[in-house]
């Protein structure tokens, strides 16, 4: 089948300082997959998340034999103290987004689709913390570090187009202050 992928979360976002990078939406390919002449299959493109929310999912479907195929949104970061999700711990999704500040970690990956993303690392204050890189496809975001930020996991490479490209690669934690 061809290649999926959702849309990918948002990084945290923090006024004061640094936040988590977001995690790429869910990546799905494969080959095999029976379609029909004259049949209708509707595409659905997802979204990337706005201010820390997670993609919206990506798919298509149609009638029988083939039915549907998704792939999730990615998992959005946070800030520290979010007021829409919990302190500094990333969303899970496709791949999960990176989390900010000591010790919170990252959202989980859908298995199949993506990876986890990294842990935040710094004090408990925005203007000193480290985010973790949101997940992607092909590795787990890199955990926080002082005095910088964590990588994004690396994307997987498919030649669908005919060139070796990279999908799905997750967004780099921010540094605060």
């Amino acid at each position: 089948f061809p290649v999926t992928i959702g849309g990918g979360g948002s990084a945290g976002d923090n006024t004061d300082g640094g936040g988590g990078g977001g995690g790429a939406g869910g990546y799905r390919s494969g080959t095999g997959l029976t379609v029909t002449a004259n049949q209708t299959y509707t595409i659905v493109v997802g979204g990337g998340g706005a201010a820390e929310a997670n993609g919206s999912n990506s798919g298509m479907y149609g009638s029988s034999p083939f039915s549907a195929l998704w792939s999730s949104g990615g998992g959005a970061a946070t800030r520290l103290a979010s007021p829409s999700g919990p302190s500094g711990a990333g969303y899970s999704g496709g791949s999960g987004g990176g989390g900010f500040g000591r010790g919170n970690s990252g959202g989980l990956g859908t298995p199949g689709q993506g990876n986890n993303g990294g842990t935040g690392a710094g004090s408990s204050s925005p203007l000193n913390g480290q985010g973790g890189g949101g997940g992607g496809a092909g590795a787990v975001g890199s955990n926080g570090q002082s005095p910088q930020g964590g990588n994004g996991g690396a994307g997987t490479y498919n030649t669908i187009t005919g060139a070796n490209t990279a999908y799905a690669g997750g967004g780099g934690g921010g540094h605060g202050g």
